[in-house]
């Protein structure tokens, strides 16, 4: 009965994406984090809020602190105010692209601005965050006020 019903998972699951490809639309991981997501607006610091909203999608809104390269393949963008539980937006070495850009001249622009960062909530030793792979997740709301 098990296999049965696992049998017709992977059928329906095959069923949809080959139908998806057939109408053109893209079906690579990539594509659903490079489109704005749907969900609600939280600010970085709302903690428990987005670890309810674990496994879908939000728009997590703050002002970037810093960007950490934490290894050769890993690289952390932290929020102001936020400790290490709290929300991170994290970059991967295996998106090359997004990657670069974190660790090099675009993550450096981005400390002190205030940024939303678009995607799915993922849980990483109970504290939330997003996978950053893609450059176009970030968006710059405002430059930082000059101080007379």
């Amino acid at each position: 009965m098990i296999k049965r019903l696992c049998l017709v998972a992977l059928l329906s699951g095959m069923t949809f994406f080959i139908a998806a490809q057939t109408r053109g639309e893209d079906t690579s991981p990539t594509q659903a984090a490079t489109q704005p997501a749907a969900g609600p607006v939280v600010d970085a610091h709302e903690t428990k809020t987005l670890i309810g909203l674990s496994g879908q999608p939000a728009i997590v809104d703050g002002t970037v602190e810093k960007v950490v390269n934490a290894s050769t393949r890993v690289s952390l963008v932290d929020f102001k105010g936020n400790e290490r539980h709290d929300f991170t937006g994290v970059s991967f070495a295996k998106h090359a692209d997004a990657h670069a850009w974190i660790v090099g001249d675009g993550g450096k622009a981005l400390v002190g601005k205030h940024v939303q960062l678009h995607g799915i909530i993922y849980l990483y030793r109970g504290a939330p965050q997003i996978e950053i792979v893609d450059p176009g997740q970030l968006k710059v709301i405002d430059q930082p006020a000059t101080q007379p």
